[in-house]
């Protein structure tokens, strides 16, 4: 069980739309520091429910794509955990603790314990 509000990376879409609408700084973890256009948001917005029904349907490579380009488009730093869940299902322990890492300090006080975790002691997540 992953500890976070999107885990395991399933969300429904408006669960999505909250999450992409979030007011969040650009910071140096961002693709670009500007404010993404509304065709970008609306494109990314896309790209995570492309993303989170691949990872539900076990595809994690094209969920690792989707949510990476979601990212560049939008610069949201929740997309960054969910990248990182996707990419520990591919056993790709480095690029997940990367993501994390960079999730980090975006990441609700309470669940930063958690994260750091992760990061230490990278682990392959299994479905239950």
């Amino acid at each position: 069980c992953l500890l976070h509000l999107w885990a395991p990376a399933a969300l429904s879409a408006q669960a999505a739309d909250i999450a992409l609408e979030a007011d969040v700084e650009p910071d140096d973890t961002t693709p670009a520091a500007r404010t993404p256009s509304s065709e970008d948001d609306r494109r990314a917005r896309e790209l995570f429910v492309l993303g989170d029904r691949l990872y539900e349907e076990g595809r994690y490579e094209g969920s690792v794509t989707a949510f990476a380009e979601a990212y560049r488009l939008s610069g949201r730093p929740l997309l960054l955990f969910n990248l990182a869940n996707a990419e520990e299902r591919l056993g790709r322990l480095d690029d997940a603790a990367e993501h994390l890492r960079a999730y980090l300090p975006h990441a609700p006080a309470d669940e930063r314990a958690a994260v750091t975790t992760r990061i230490a002691k990278p682990t392959v997540r299994m479905l239950i």
